[in-house]
């Protein structure tokens, strides 16, 4: 009887001990450091002078990881990032990582979803989230930095102008020229929750494409931005739940501190 009991509590500790061995606490800081890693990696460099080493547990030594820019990445990046560092088990919006979140950050990630006439293979109908705009701004406000902080030993500002600063600049320009069309840009919106509630075989993808020509036109100049269409989807879906006005407050305090002279010209353009 003793050796059945030891050789269940041997199996119990061989299961479980090894997940609290590489569990780490999820704080604000390992969140933000999380964010910026995610601007940096083995392979591209914008600067080769921009770097920090850290131990590659696949090559089993310590490696040299660069500043990277992010032109032309999918703007879905920076929700990955983040979500990432939230949801370190990847199982998606559990409960579990919803009240992480919440305790991270004082507020509910989702306020409710829309439920689309659209269903799975279940017969089920598909959703997407309302955010909480509030509850972006209280994560905003907790992760944020000055140009003055710095990121394993390398400069806010630095790490800004490398990988960030043409990208926001570009994700900017989008923006102002979809607010100088704001009476079509709201139609649109209206029109994209309608058909996404209403018509079963409604594609937010072509949607957004749709979108994108009927307000900037099929040859707009996309330089460092690559996915505008997949940013307009974003938009039309935060401005569907009423975050959207909140994120670009938190845009325009990144530009005034990271990029004065630029946020000088487009403060009061959207």
């Amino acid at each position: 009887m003793k050796t059945k009991k030891v050789i269940y509590l041997f199996l119990v500790v061989t299961m479980i001990l090894p997940s609290f061995l590489i569990l780490k606490p999820i704080t604000v800081v390992s969140v933000r450091e999380s964010l910026l890693r995610a601007l940096f990696n083995q392979y591209d460099k914008t600067d080769s002078t921009v770097f920090f080493n850290e131990f590659d547990k696949y090559e089993g030594k310590d490696i040299k990881v660069f500043a990277a820019s992010q032109c032309e990445s999918d703007p879905s990046f920076i929700t990955y990032s983040l979500f990432s560092a939230v949801d370190t088990g990847y199982v998606g919006y559990s409960p579990e990582v919803l009240a992480r979140y919440k305790a991270l950050f004082g507020q509910d990630l989702i306020k409710g979803k829309f439920k689309m006439a659209q269903k799975d293979y279940d017969g089920n109908p598909l959703t997407f989230n309302q955010y909480n705009a509030i509850a972006l701004k209280a994560a905003f406000d907790k992760l944020y930095q000055n140009p003055t902080g710095t990121y394993k030993g390398i400069g806010l500002q630095k790490i800004y102008n490398l990988t960030m600063k043409n990208y926001v600049r570009d994700v900017t320009g989008v923006i102002v020229d979809i607010m100088a069309k704001k009476t079509i840009w709201d139609a649109e919106a209206k029109r994209f929750l309608q058909q996404a509630t209403t018509n079963p075989e409604f594609d937010g993808g072509s949607f957004a494409y749709e979108t994108y020509v009927k307000i900037l036109g099929e040859n707009y100049p996309k330089e460092c931005l690559g996915h505008p269409g997949n940013m307009i989807s974003t938009m039309l879906r935060r401005q569907c739940d009423g975050s959207l006005p909140t994120l670009l407050l938190c845009l325009k305090t990144v530009l005034k501190d990271y990029d004065p002279e630029f946020y000088n010209k487009v403060a009061l353009k959207f």
